[in-house]
């Protein structure tokens, strides 16, 4: 009995189908290797490979061994106030405007300007009042009204070419007087402008009704000169205004504009106020889930601030199947001052702009806290990581996909015996 076991044991090694799958999987492989031998040849492209690319090189530096040096910061609720103030610094602001804490400048005048000049005389028999009793009423003489040419000048009588751009009409006025003074008895003087056509403000960009207009005497604040060009097109939280003053230019949010009244400025002769549709934005990557308008990673500020729970709710939230909520990031560009100030050795540091990670644990409750109240920046990106596991798991599915199931094995098996 014992020996027919073996017999029939040794009968069924010899019908084992081992040797027919291992043919059948050599076939599979020299078929898959002549596939790859031929795929650039006969699979469609966009381009060429990375392969040929380096091969026609005839300099590259793939060999530098160079690195960007980088601060990695664990978010804690010591550091949210002076984060969030370092966010607003960076944030375009007036805050370096000449004269932007001034009251309301003096209007000067400027070439092209139209005006008249009135000169009084304290008694008859003077330069311009005759002596004879009723032969005009009035103890005053008004010059005919004139334009400023263009090297400043407006002619008086008996006072000659008078310099008057670039002075207010009050010290212009005191000029005239003191060349009358030898010729005329006690004159006083008085110009007024009639017309304004120096001085002048240009408001151009993203608004309704473009408009270039002289100052006022009494002076405009920013928001009364965007009034007048007909207001934004766009929402004010994502329009930026640049005043050009002299060769420098300002930049600063709309929306924070009207909310702060030290942003509110005071427009000066000659500005160039620009309005431009600007959305500020977020990228997200990593283990994020789709956000609510497709398979976006570009998160768009709705309003002044966008804190990082309100970015990773706009693209709900993390994968719970792959994200590791331990492991996410905030990378953003930081000044040597401001990490200084939160004790962050900054000695190895030769540049005042400095690459800086945040690091935050989301699977506790201060975590989710703490990214409430921490205000993104303009372009950060945030990087949720992967869990250790999601690496096992693709690598099984890998084999899943390219090892056959015992079922299709057999088919496999069965057809090869045929």
């Amino acid at each position: 009995m014992r020996c027919h076991l073996k017999t029939t044991f040794r009968h069924l090694t010899i019908l084992n189908p081992c040797s027919h799958i291992r043919a059948v999987f050599k076939t599979i492989l020299n078929l898959t290797a002549l596939s790859l031998l031929t795929a650039c040849a006969i699979v469609p492209r966009d381009g060429p490979t990375q392969t040929e690319i380096r091969s026609g090189a005839q300099t590259y530096t793939d060999d530098v061994p160079e690195r960007l040096p980088y601060a990695l910061i664990k978010l804690a609720p010591s550091i949210l106030g002076a984060a969030n103030q370092a966010t607003a610094a960076a944030t375009p602001s007036f805050g370096k405007l000449p004269g932007s804490n001034t009251a309301s400048q003096n209007i000067r005048i400027s070439v092209g300007d139209v005006v008249t000049v009135t000169i009084f005389e304290a008694a008859s028999g003077g330069l311009f009042i005759p002596s004879e009793a009723g032969a005009r009423a009035g103890n005053f003489v008004q010059v005919p009204s004139q334009q400023v040419d263009s090297s400043g000048f407006i002619d008086v009588p008996y006072a000659g070419s008078v310099r008057v751009a670039g002075s207010t009409a009050r010290a212009a006025s005191a000029v005239i007087a003191k060349r009358l003074a030898s010729r005329a008895i006690e004159p006083q003087v008085v110009l007024s402008l009639n017309e304004r056509k120096g001085n002048n403000v240009n408001v151009l960009g993203e608004v309704n009704l473009p408009a270039r207009f002289p100052l006022d005497p009494g002076g405009v604040r920013l928001t009364g000169a965007i009034a007048r060009a007909g207001g934004s097109k766009h929402p004010a939280y994502e329009t930026i205004v640049s005043i050009q003053r002299g060769s420098q230019t300002y930049r600063s949010i709309l929306s924070s504009i009207v909310k702060n009244a030290s942003q509110n400025v005071e427009v000066y002769s000659g500005d160039t106020i620009y309005l431009s549709r600007e959305p500020r934005y977020a990228l997200m990557f990593g283990a994020t889930s789709e956000g609510n308008t497709g398979n976006t990673r570009k998160v768009s500020f709705d309003n002044d601030t966008m804190s990082m729970a309100e970015g990773l709710a706009k693209v709900n939230g993390l994968t719970s199947t792959r994200a590791d909520p331990r492991a996410v990031f905030v990378f953003r560009i930081e000044t040597k001052h401001y990490l200084n100030s939160i004790g962050v050795d900054i000695s190895n540091y030769g540049t005042n702009q400095i690459p800086t990670v945040y690091t935050v644990d989301l699977s506790t409750a201060d975590g989710m806290f703490m990214i409430n109240q921490f205000n993104l920046r303009d372009k950060d990106i945030i990087v949720a990581s992967d869990s250790a596991s999601v690496d096992y798991l693709k690598f099984v599915n890998i084999v899943n996909q390219t090892f056959l199931t015992p079922s299709s094995a057999g088919a496999a098996i069965a057809n090869a015996s045929k």
